[in-house]
């Protein structure tokens, strides 16, 4: 989604081992947080945040090559 979102070619590299200061697991099953939160629902996809990280780089980007 990235490459597309900025037109670039992702590096990436592939290790056996987690880096320090990963989460063991993640939980992904939002019923309970929902439960306890019930007002609470996912108003922003994950392509709207990718954007939105996508165009904050690119803002921060062009002002440093501007000033």
């Amino acid at each position: 989604m990235v490459e597309q979102l900025t037109g670039k070619k992702m590096k990436s590299q592939y290790r056996d081992q987690p880096r320090a200061g990963d989460h063991i697991c993640y939980i992904s099953n939002l019923i309970v947080f929902q439960s306890h939160y019930p007002e609470w629902s996912i108003t922003r996809s994950l392509n709207d945040i990718l954007e939105e990280i996508v165009s904050a780089w690119n803002n921060r980007l062009k002002s440093k090559s501007e000033g």
